[in-house]
């Protein structure tokens, strides 16, 4: 038999092997962005690998994991164990691995050689438990059915809807409850569908503003039909997202004041292609094709969460958060955003804190930029 036919032969099957090969690493991965990011599975809990070594009254030294150091070193976050948790103050001392904070207060009961987690939320409960304020739970209609939130009352006819990010919970905005509450404004803290005991997406996965929005709607409705003059909504992450798609397909957008984005998911396509420098064996090609099955899976268009492409439709104020260590979501759509529409667009640019933690980095300086944009005032970019 002719040797050019055992050539053509394994080249054949060479190529056969190869094309089965990448068809299963892009659905591999296609697999794995589909869990990690898009299905439901209940609010993302702190990972316990922090260990203390010692604590007292004033004092606690523990050793982070590889994975928390970063964020062990912002100068306020929470430490939260089984059956207590304390909030750090700025202060901070490090001896090799062992890190020692200041304790600005402590609930419970934390002790030597327990593993803890990270909440970079600080606080926990309800509004009553976090501040001693008085709030209500509430439904509010939206396309899916009824969904709860919790509202802060206040003596006035203006409202701040504070909506959360990924997998994440109403707990995400307390950060800045007092300053909403000093600015005399009703909080109201929102669910939207798939988080838990809200209604689930028939889909059942999150789509980062493209189906979420309706229940922001929702509340705006709601508000809307109470003795309402003015709203300003603040979302956080994926809840930035939802802010931004609720203003490009809404008309109900008549009583919005000003808007507030941490971290805001203002392109999926870029977040994801950030992630996958990160993973090994993840070439340019493999990316491509793995989105091609991952939108076949979801039934979704990658174009459409392409939010920047249409910022030319947005008209209401934006005050702009994001810092440049953020590895969740890349920085560089927030840069485009306010390159594109510097007439509404006050922006914040940090160079250090990680996805959603501007407060926990520079508590007192953002507090003070959020005061002066909700007044109305003017401010440098």
């Amino acid at each position: 038999m002719d040797t050019s036919f055992f050539l053509l032969f394994a080249v054949l099957g060479a190529c056969t092997v190869s094309a089965i090969i990448f068809l299963g690493a892009s659905i591999y991965w296609a697999c794995i962005a589909k869990t990690r990011g898009f299905s439901v599975h209940g609010n993302s809990e702190p990972l316990r690998d922090i260990r203390i070594i010692s604590i007292d009254n004033n004092y606690i030294t523990f050793i982070p994991s590889s994975a928390s150091v970063t964020n062990s070193k912002l100068p306020t976050i929470s430490l939260v164990g089984n059956y207590g948790h304390v909030v750090t103050n700025h202060f901070i001392k490090q001896k090799d691995e062992e890190i020692t904070r200041g304790i600005k207060y402590q609930i419970g009961e934390l002790r030597p050689g327990e593993h803890v987690g990270i909440d970079l939320f600080i606080y926990q409960g309800n509004p009553y438990e976090s501040f001693s304020l008085k709030y209500k739970q509430i439904t509010y209609e939206s396309e899916l059915g009824k969904i709860k939130a919790w509202h802060i009352p206040a003596r006035s006819k203006n409202w701040v809807i504070c909506v959360h990010g990924h997998r994440s919970d109403l707990r995400e905005s307390f950060r800045l409850t007092p300053t909403f509450v000093s600015l005399n404004l009703n909080v109201l803290f929102i669910n939207y569908r798939n988080d838990e005991e809200q209604p689930v997406d028939p889909h059942k996965i999150h789509t980062f503003g493209i189906r979420e929005w309706l229940d922001l709607e929702g509340a705006v409705k709601h508000i809307q039909s109470l003795d309402t003059e003015e709203i300003s909504i603040l979302g956080h992450s994926m809840g930035g997202g939802i802010v931004i798609k609720y203003l490009l397909e809404s008309e109900n957008c008549s009583k919005i004041k000003n808007i507030i984005l941490e971290s805001p998911t203002l392109d999926l396509n870029q977040i994801i292609a950030n992630q996958a420098k990160s993973l090994k064996f993840m070439p340019g090609f493999l990316l491509i094709s793995s989105k091609f099955f991952l939108a076949f899976m979801l039934k979704i268009r990658w174009d459409d969460f392409r939010f920047l492409e249409r910022s030319s439709e947005l008209a209401h104020p934006i005050l702009l958060i994001h810092s440049e260590e953020d590895n969740t979501v890349p920085i560089t759509a927030s840069d485009q955003l306010f390159k594109l529409r510097p007439d509404i667009v006050k922006y914040i640019r940090l160079k250090k804190g990680s996805h959603a933690a501007a407060w926990n980095q520079n508590q007192e300086a953002l507090e003070k930029k959020i005061r002066t944009f909700m007044n109305g005032a003017p401010s440098d970019n």
